[in-house]
């Protein structure tokens, strides 16, 4: 019993210290870029104006789809 409140106790105290990731897929090469370059540009000013949820501070984590269908499948997969 004092184990496992021990482990939850430690649980509890690096969750309250976890950042909120995001993912971002964007098309950033290829043939849409522009249309990933605009999109990153509003994300980052909606960002510049929140960047904490509950306390918590998010990070944004932007993966490049190059434009291509299998690489945004690929990436949402991770």
């Amino acid at each position: 019993m004092r184990k496992t409140l021990s482990i939850l106790l430690l649980l509890l105290t690096l969750s309250i210290f976890a950042d909120i990731k995001i993912g971002v897929l964007l098309p950033m090469t290829g043939g849409l870029s522009a249309f990933g370059d605009w999109t990153k540009k509003g994300i980052e000013l909606a960002y510049e104006q929140k960047k904490t949820v509950l306390g918590e501070k998010i990070v944004l984590v932007y993966v490049d789809t190059r434009s291509e269908k299998t690489e945004a499948a690929n990436a949402m997969a991770r």
